[in-house]
């Protein structure tokens, strides 16, 4: 859906009043469009066109040690097509409600201009112009595992479950070879909710200045002054490595089902909220 408003007004006669003025405000706004909404985005398994866009990354998480996999039913956004892809259980991103193709924007416009006849032959003048642009995006929840770099923290995101945790799946392990050993997970932090961001950017200027003639000279006076900013802010699902990753480790947490709310905070506690930059 978009959204179009525009408007506007002048006044003001130079030849009579002196002075005129034109000023022109519109706003435009287009809703954001989740890709599961239409038939040729709402998958990103497409066997029959060779795209095969899917993750190891899932929520509940995938065990790789022993060939465990996703423990329980592979429910949506997870998906398994046995015949192509075996028995495993992957994440399909473009499944996943509230997953964007087209970002939620909104744009102002803005413009002034104005005469005044100072006398016979001056005429003195300024224009203004101003533009904003704000554009809000979501994507898939954080994937956490050895698959993906950590930064300056550690060398990968690696979660491993140590057999100490009430959350080891001791009959999984068991019936794969591999009970007590710390099985290698990877997590897609669904409980740090969807990466969010707004793009704002911002442009703004303003010409002013005094024309006339004088003798056999036409002449024309004028300052102008420009400016543009643009900003990012996170507003959620992005996470600081350096907090999370001890905390997935530390085997209190549950990758593969719910939590309780005090877990849920401590997780939710590990995002990043704020500028990134400016």
């Amino acid at each position: 859906d978009q959204y179009i408003a525009s408007g506007s007004v002048g006044f003001g006669d130079l030849s009579k009043d002196r002075y005129n003025a034109f000023l022109s405000l519109s706003y435009q706004q287009q809703n954001s469009l989740d890709g599961n909404t239409r038939d040729f985005a709402k998958t990103s398994y497409l066997p029959w066109i060779g795209v095969f866009g899917f993750s190891s990354n899932t929520f509940p998480g995938n065990i790789t040690t022993g060939g465990i996999g996703v423990p329980g039913p592979c429910v949506s956004p997870n998906f398994r097509d046995p015949p192509i892809l075996g028995p495993g259980c992957l994440y399909d991103p473009s499944s996943q409600d509230g997953v964007q193709i087209i970002p939620d924007d909104k744009l102002w416009n803005f413009m002034a201009s104005g005469k005044f006849q100072i006398n016979r032959d001056w005429q003195a003048y300024a224009t203004a112009l101003y533009s904003r642009d704000e554009t809000t995006f979501q994507i898939q929840p954080t994937p956490i595992s050895s698959l993906f770099a950590a930064g300056t923290y550690a060398p990968n995101g690696q979660i491993l479950l140590q057999p100490s945790s009430p959350y080891y799946p001791h009959d999984l392990a068991s019936a794969h070879g591999v009970d007590g050993q710390p099985l290698d997970v990877r997590y897609r932090c669904v409980e740090c909710g969807m990466r969010n961001t707004t793009d704002k950017n911002e442009n703004g200027q303003i010409t002013f200045g005094v024309k006339g003639a004088w003798k056999d000279w036409d002449w024309d006076a004028n300052g102008f002054y420009s400016e543009s900013r643009a900003t990012e802010r996170v507003n959620n699902g992005f996470v600081f490595y350096s907090q999370i990753l001890p905390l997935l480790n530390s085997g209190t947490v549950n990758l593969f089902g719910p939590n309780t709310g005090a877990i849920e905070q401590a997780l939710q506690a590990t995002r990043y909220v704020g500028t990134t930059f400016e």
